[in-house]
C-alpha cells in the first residue's frame, strides 16, 4: 500500500502555472527567447534578484572559441529537478575544445515544482528531437550530452539517429539506486506529492529540492526506455562516461556494465570516481575505465555524489568557497546544525556517515580539469 508523506500545502510555488513552456520554435534564438518569457512570467522567485535567477534557469549557447572542420556542435541536457545550470562549467571548457554548446530547459523545470505534476516524459523526448534539427542545420558534426535524466533522453536520441557523432554522458540515469523505481509510474494514482515542504524553505534558485510524484514517475519512463534499448542494441560511436562509485541516486553498476558491454567504440572512455570497480565481484579489465580516488583528503572529500561531477571548485555557487551547501544530507539534526554553522565540513554522497564528521552533499569535483581532458581525449584524440 502506497501511503501519501504530505500534501502540497497551499502555496503559489506548489500550484501549477496554466500555461507549459513553448515549443515547435524554428531557431535556438527564438527558442530562447520564448522560454526565457515564459520563465518571467511563470518562475516562483526565490531571491531579491530575478535576473539572476533566470540567467540560471534559461537555455543559453555558448560559440566555438575556435573554428574547426568540420564544424561540431553538442547540445546538453540537464537532470530531473535540475535546469542548464548544471553546465555552466562544462560549457565553456567545450567551447574551448571547438564546440558550440547548447542546453534546453526540460518541461517542469525552471519555475516552480508544481509545474511538474503534468509533465510527460513525451515532452522530453519532443523537446529534444527538434533541437537536434534545428542544431544539425548549423553544423557538420552533432553530439549529445546529459546529466542523469537528461542522459537518458539524449542517448535514447542518439541510438535512434546514426548521424549523431557522439555521447557525454554524466551520472547517467540508466537505472535508479534501489529497485522501488518500479514503483515509481503508480504512485501517482496515490498522491501528487510524497514530500511538499514549504517553499519558504527553498533557497536554492537553480535546481528543485522537491518534486511531485509524477517527475519521479517520468523519470522512470525514461529508464525503462534506455534499458529496453540496450537489451537490443549496442552504440558504436565515441562515449565520455562519469559515474561516483558512492552515488546514492543512479546505480553506478548497471551503467558501468551497459558501458563496457554495451558501448563498443574503441575511443569511449568512463571515468569512475571511486575505487576499483567490480562486475558481478570480478575486477573490471576494460582498458577504456580509468578510476580516479572518491576519496581527496585536501578537499575534505570523503566521496563523490550524484551531482558533483558538473562542478569545479571555484564555481562561485556549488564550489569549494561556493554560496549554496547541502546540508539535509541524511545524517542526524546536530549534524545538520553543525554543518549549517560551517564548523569543519567534509563532502560526500547523500546518507554517508562517518564519526566525528559532518557531511554536506558533494556539490564540486576535485578532479574536474582532469575528467575534461579525459573526455577531450575521447572526441579529438589528444595525448
Amino acid at each position: 500500500m502506497i501511503v501519501a508523506c504530505a500534501q502540497a500545502p497551499n502555496e503559489p510555488g506548489y500550484q501549477p502555472s496554466t500555461s507549459k513552456l513553448p515549443l515547435n520554435q524554428r531557431t535556438f534564438a527564438q527558442y530562447q527567447y520564448q522560454t526565457k518569457q515564459w520563465l518571467a512570467q511563470n518562475r516562483h522567485f526565490l531571491t531579491q534578484y530575478p535576473e539572476r535567477e533566470l540567467a540560471a534557469n534559461t537555455p543559453f549557447e555558448i560559440k566555438a572559441n575556435k573554428e574547426l572542420t568540420p564544424s561540431r556542435g553538442v547540445l546538453l541536457v540537464h537532470g530531473l529537478l535540475d535546469s542548464p545550470y548544471s553546465f555552466v562549467d562544462i560549457a565553456p571548457r567545450l567551447a574551448a575544445m571547438g564546440f558550440t554548446v547548447r542546453t534546453v530547459l526540460l518541461e517542469g523545470h525552471g519555475s516552480k515544482p508544481a509545474n511538474l505534476l503534468q509533465t510527460d516524459a513525451d515532452n522530453w523526448y519532443q523537446l529534444v528531437d527538434e533541437q537536434v534539427a534545428i542544431f544539425k542545420q548549423e553544423v557538420d558534426e552533432l553530439y549529445l550530452g546529459g546529466f542523469s535524466t537528461g542522459a537518458n533522453l539524449t542517448t535514447h536520441y542518439g541510438m535512434n539517429d546514426d548521424d549523431i557523432a557522439g555521447l557525454m554522458l554524466f551520472s547517467p540515469g540508466f537505472k535508479a539506486f534501489t529497485e522501488l523505481d518500479v514503483m515509481a509510474p503508480v504512485v501517482p494514482w496515490f498522491t501528487d506529492w510524497l514530500y511538499a515542504p514549504s517553499l519558504k524553505h527553498q533557497t536554492n534558485y537553480v535546481r528543485y529540492m522537491t518534486g511531485p510524484s509524477n517527475a519521479y514517475a517520468q523519470y522512470y519512463r525514461t529508464s525503462d526506455d534506455i534499458l529496453a534499448l540496450f537489451e537490443r542494441q549496442t552504440f558504436d560511436k565515441p562515449v565520455f562516461m562519469a559515474l561516483s562509485e558512492t552515488d546514492s541516486i543512479i546505480n553506478p553498476h548497471r551503467a558501468l556494465d551497459i558501458f563496457t558491454k554495451r558501448m563498443t567504440h574503441h575511443n569511449s572512455h568512463l571515468i569512475w570516481f571511486g575505487n576499483a570497480p567490480t562486475l558481478n565481484e570480478q575486477p573490471v579489465l576494460d582498458s577504456r575505465v580509468t578510476v580516479l580516488p572518491g576519496k581527496v583528503p585536501e578537499y575534505q572529500v570523503s566521496n563523490y555524489s550524484h551531482m558533483g561531477l558538473l562542478f569545479s571548485t571555484d564555481n562561485s555557487y556549488y564550489g569549494v568557497n561556493g554560496r549554496q551547501r547541502f546540508c539535509v544530507n541524511g545524517q542526524q539534526q546536530g549534524a545538520y546544525g553543525r554543518c549549517v554553522r560551517g564548523q569543519d565540513v567534509w563532502f560526500s554522497a547523500y546518507g554517508y556517515v562517518e564519526p566525528n564528521k559532518e557531511h554536506a552533499r558533494l556539490t564540486f569535483n576535485p578532479w574536474f580539469e582532469q575528467m575534461m581532458k579525459s573526455l577531450e581525449q575521447v572526441f579529438f584524440n589528444v595525448p
